[in-house]
């Protein structure tokens, strides 16, 4: 009788076939190969991620490349820029520089003759200027347009480093553009680049401004606009979400939404079990299964599970089961519960923002819409939840509140602040809706 035996590593596969009658080793070897891991340091990083890094490096400066070739064609053809549509086209294909003298005097910096992009920009919003100093003040723009914050990003890195700066920075400008705060900033000595701008609230101000001062007609700042800010959509993911335990054909439902927050709370609340009489206690520990050995009457009442309903609905998504416990227990401090003090318990924070929003009834809210194409003439709470949802823009996002739900200002800053956590359930809409009444 012969045996194999193996020694499976990290990098390696050690084997051996014993002849067990013979009792000896009849084959031994070791295949080595790579390990799936880059060590540097002695700290280990998946492989696969550095070239993902790569590759992102790769797509910016391709899409860096078009937005500047894009740019550089409609200031050509409105005669902001001393080059032609021919020497453009050989450039981007052919990779043939403009030899050019007056496009390489335009694109160059001189400083003694004031040719310095951040002061044309400063001149560009002070004074009429010519259509060069104009084209060259916004391809300098094109150059960078600054970080566009997406409201659905939650990421430590947008809500805290970035957007601290860009306050930072607007605070230190005031009323000045980017371009007349920077150039000063070089004037003084001061470094420029390092700093963390906004494409919206700083150079797309500054933008505006410049098409004012240098009276750009509609047309011509529609078409810069597109050649400069445009930036496309991300793909739709949507295809990588699972499907639901029970209706397989169904997709899992977001776990912000106001239904599975109700489901998730009313499933929590019907799992709490509490044992009254302390004084005869000889049930398990506070970590064993406490449902084999506690009647069913050890359930919360329905006076008990009302009271603490509403230690749900607070800004904080979650909390310690400790303030479900002391507004069950009362004074009663011998009350034993399945749950330890300190377990999380994920509250409705979506609910509350809306609750606050659209009063009590807010589940029930129809909000006129005149506009609507459909037999369907008003927004209810889902349309309003799909809107939150799926826009991207905080600007588009309070237009629709103050046009669309008739909100006031103050109202609609609230609506806009309403922030989703993401993730997704194991369970879909339909099935959680089929379950929320048994609930």
């Amino acid at each position: 009788m012969k045996t194999l035996g193996l020694d499976i590593g990290t990098n390696s596969i050690g084997w051996g076939i014993v002849d067990e009658n013979a009792e000896k080793i009849e084959k031994c070897g070791v295949y080595i190969f790579p390990e799936g891991v880059k060590i540097e340091k002695g700290v280990e990083s998946s492989k696969a991620s550095e070239r993902t890094g790569f590759r992102s490096a790769r797509r910016l400066k391709f899409r860096r490349k078009l937005r500047k070739h894009e740019t550089l064609r409609v200031l050509i053809n409105n005669g902001m820029c001393p080059l032609t549509l021919e020497e453009l086209e050989k450039w981007h294909k052919e990779k043939i520089y403009p030899t050019s003298k007056n496009f390489i005097n335009w694109y160059r910096t001189d400083e003694e003759k004031n040719w310095e992009p951040y002061f044309l920009r400063k001149k560009c919003v002070e004074q009429k200027c010519e259509p060069y100093e104009i084209g060259r003040a916004l391809y300098h723009i094109a150059q960078r347009r600054g970080f566009l914050s997406n409201r659905k990003e939650t990421t430590k890195e947008t809500d805290g480093k970035v957007s601290e700066g860009i306050s930072e920075l607007s605070q230190a400008k005031g009323n000045k553009t980017l371009g007349q705060y920077f150039y000063e900033l070089k004037q003084a000595g001061e470094k420029v680049r390092g700093k963390y701008t906004s494409r919206k609230e700083h150079y797309e101000e500054e933008f505006n401004r410049i098409c004012e001062i240098q009276e750009i007609s509609e047309k011509l700042k529609g078409d810069l606009h597109k050649a400069i800010f445009f930036q496309r959509k991300l793909k739709s993911q949507k295809f990588l979400v699972g499907k639901c335990t029970f209706e397989t054909d169904k997709p899992r439902c977001p776990i912000s939404h106001f239904e599975f927050e109700e489901f998730r709370m009313l499933s929590f609340i019907n799992s709490i079990r509490v044992y009254r009489n302390s004084d005869n206690f000889d049930g398990p520990s506070l970590f064993d299964d406490l449902e084999e050995h506690y009647p069913k009457d050890n359930k919360l009442t329905e006076e008990e599970k009302e009271s603490i309903k509403p230690l749900f609905f607070r800004s904080k998504g979650n909390f310690d089961f400790k303030d479900i416990a002391k507004k069950i227990r009362g004074k009663n401090d011998e009350w034993e519960f399945n749950y330890r003090d300190d377990t999380n318990v994920a509250g409705c924070p979506v609910s509350r923002e809306l609750k606050n929003i659209f009063s009590d009834n807010w589940k029930n809210i129809k909000i006129p819409n005149e506009d609507s194409a459909s037999d369907k003439k008003y927004y209810d709470i889902n349309d309003i939840w799909h809107v939150l949802y799926d826009f991207d823009d905080d600007e588009k996002l309070h237009e629709f509140a103050l046009n669309k739900l008739h909100l006031d200002s103050e109202t609609a800053e609230k609506f806009c602040a309403i922030h989703f956590q993401q993730g997704y359930a194991n369970l879909s809409l339909k099935a959680i809706r089929k379950i929320l009444p048994f609930l």
